[in-house]
């Protein structure tokens, strides 16, 4: 009876350390698959930051601190400047992946598409012009939805790149 009492401990033991012995090597197997995948995922999440980053510091110079306003022909006119640079990084974001990532970068690109098409509406309306005449543009914030998107995009980027080794 012992003896069986004792086999049958050892036999425990053993699929025990078994199975402790292959969730580690599969937790290792993932890491080492992360890390395969980090670097072409890192260059393509960095390439589309910086087309974002020199997207929103060009409209950020469109800012005329006199008037406190951005003409918005000239941020429609920006961002067709960067239309290109923004649609090429985020197909690269898209193929990528993954699917939050992409999400988040095509985000980014609306919001730049939205205030293109706020600007466009204002600019097909004729807007509405000062008393010396010059035509009045967007003030306060206007960037604020691009900037909110890009740390959304950030924020899921560093998560899809974080490895155990992170943790």
């Amino acid at each position: 009876m012992e003896t069986v009492l004792v086999g049958i401990i050892t036999a425990l033991a053993a699929i025990g350390g078994n199975y402790f012995a292959n969730r580690q090597a599969e937790r290792q197997m993932v890491s080492e698959a992360k890390l395969q995948l980090r670097e072409p995922r890192k260059r393509t999440y960095s390439d589309f930051l910086l087309a974002c980053r020199e997207a929103h510091t060009a409209l950020v110079e469109v800012w005329d601190e006199e008037t406190q306003e951005a003409d918005t022909r000239r941020i429609e006119h920006t961002i067709d400047q960067h239309r290109s640079a923004l649609q090429r990084t985020l197909a690269a974001v898209s193929l990528e992946g993954p699917e939050m990532v992409s999400d988040a970068a095509s985000n980014v690109v609306k919001a730049f598409n939205d205030l293109h098409h706020t600007a466009l509406v204002w600019n097909m309306s004729g807007g509405d012009t000062h008393d010396d005449g010059r035509p009045i543009g967007i003030s306060g914030d206007y960037t604020g939805e691009v900037r909110a998107a890009l740390d959304d995009y950030l924020k899921r980027a560093r998560q899809a790149l974080a490895t155990f080794a992170d943790k």
